[in-house]
């Protein structure tokens, strides 16, 4: 039987692993070698691997531009996913800082309340079409910019938890747009599974199919993920690999992702199926998603 879990920490692993510093319950390792402290400073210095630095180049800003569906407005579950989503952007700025050795900024910005009216909830696709239509329609950016729409619609089973159709730069004028069925996750699952879903959508529009298989061999960006055990039963999932961490419905989240995916051609992945797994979710990225998204950025 899988349970999933509601909350937890990884105080004890970090005891463990003698690093010495306080890091807070929701941050747990990525890795039992390195500890990643998830601290909003960004990773440490020592977390960090040189990748073969590259000569200066004009500077990169990762966009981000975050509209809540009008059900949800600018309250606290809007507000908190943009929290969390900054965190994991700040952490992939300081890895790609340090291996690009080229100014990396991050830019995160509030957009306005989406009307229902103009938005088509029959199904994934036509929620995505319509929000492209009403950007187009309004004066959203223009540009490399991921616009990310926090969607209220818990019911829609043919919703799913999410959807992202391109990267930034490969999506026309508008960039790119993301979709996450926050609604969905709230009410199914908790706000951790939120959080993740929002930055899952969010790094699919930051990592092509070859970055993916050139770091991890699978152009499949959910194989990017990392399902770390903190013990045998204890399970923690970044953000790529949620709703997929688990073997089918009812695991990991209360609705397995439909996407591609393979448990065994993940970036890691320590879940046992035999086992009654209580499972966690941290917005830290894997190392094998900076891995691509430092490999996207560098070709700028």
């Amino acid at each position: 039987m899988i349970v999933a879990a509601r909350s937890g920490t990884a105080d004890s692993l970090i005891r463990r692993a003698g690093e010495g510093s306080r890091v807070s319950g929701e941050f747990p390792s990525l890795t039992r070698r390195t500890l990643l402290a998830a601290t909003a400073g960004g990773p440490p210095a020592g977390v960090l691997r040189e990748l073969g630095r590259v000569g200066a180049a004009s500077a990169i800003e990762l966009r981000v531009r975050v509209y809540p569906d009008q059900r949800l407005g600018w309250a606290g579950t809007a507000r908190d996913v943009r929290r969390h989503l900054r965190r994991s952007l700040e952490w992939l700025r300081a890895i790609a800082r340090e291996r690009l050795d080229s100014p990396v900024d991050v830019r995160l910005e509030r957009g306005p309340v989406v009307p229902r009216d103009p938005l088509d909830f029959d199904n994934e696709t036509r929620l995505y079409r319509s929000f492209r239509e009403w950007l187009d329609e309004t004066e959203a950016p223009e540009g490399p910019v991921s616009h990310l729409f926090l969607a209220d619609a818990p019911f829609g089973a043919d919703l799913g938890y999410g959807i992202a159709n391109t990267h930034v730069r490969g999506g026309g004028r508008l960039g790119a747009q993301a979709v996450a069925n926050v609604g969905a996750t709230e009410f199914w699952d908790d706000r951790t599974v939120t959080r993740n879903m929002a930055i899952h959508e969010v790094l699919h529009t930051l990592v092509r199919s070859q970055d993916a298989r050139a770091v991890n061999g699978s152009p499949c960006e959910h194989d990017l993920g990392a399902v770390v055990g903190e013990t045998p039963d204890r399970i923690f999932v970044t953000p790529l690999a949620t709703s997929y961490a688990g073997a089918s419905g009812g695991d990991e989240t209360t609705w397995h992702g439909t996407g591609c995916y393979h448990h065994d051609r993940f970036s890691q992945y320590d879940a046992q199926s035999d086992l009654e797994t209580t499972w966690h979710h941290t917005w830290v990225p894997s190392d094998a998603t900076c891995d691509a998204v430092v490999r996207y950025l560098r070709d700028w």
